[in-house]
C-alpha cells in the first residue's frame, strides 16, 4: 500500500516522564526502511528500523540506535517504537511511541514513551 507519510520530515517530540520537548529528523522510504535521527547524545548512532502500513493513514514503526562510550567498550540500545497517525489535510502526521533502553547485556536501563509530531520537509 503506498502511503503518503514517505519522505523526509521534521520531528518534534516529547518525553514524559524526563519532561522534556526535543526535535530530530526521519525519513520512511518507500521499501518500508526507517531511518531517524535525534539532538545526538555523543558517541550515538543515527536510528535504523522499519515501518509498515496499518491503514489507508496509519502505520507503526520501530527504528533501533547504539550509544556508548567506544574507549571504554561500553554501549547500549535504544529502541523506539510508534504509531503514525497521517493527516492529508495538512501534510502532518502525529502518534504516541515508546523507548526502551537495554545495556550491552540486553537489562533494560530506561523506558518512556510520548507523542511525535511531524511536518514534512519539501522541496518547494
Amino acid at each position: 500500500m503506498k502511503t503518503k507519510w514517505i519522505g523526509s520530515w521534521k520531528l518534534s517530540f516529547t518525553v514524559e516522564k524526563q519532561n522534556i520537548t526535543s526535535k530530530g529528523l526521519c525519513t520512511f522510504f518507500e521499501d518500508g526502511n526507517v531511518m531517524a535521527d535525534e539532538i545526538p547524545m555523543p558517541q550515538e548512532t543515527s536510528g535504523h528500523g522499519s515501518w509498515v502500513s496499518t491503514e489507508a493513514n496509519e502505520g507503526y514503526y520501530t527504528f533501533v540506535s547504539l550509544f556508548g562510550n567506544s574507549e571504554a567498550g561500553k554501549w547500549n540500545e535504544g529502541t523506539v517504537s510508534g504509531k503514525v497517525k497521517y493527516d492529508p489535510k495538512t501534510d502532518q502526521w502525529t502518534g504516541p511511541y515508546t523507548i526502551v533502553l537495554v545495556d550491552q547485556d540486553g537489562n533494560e536501563t530506561f523506558s518512556d514513551s510520548g507523542t511525535m509530531n511531524a511536518t514534512r520537509i519539501s522541496a518547494r
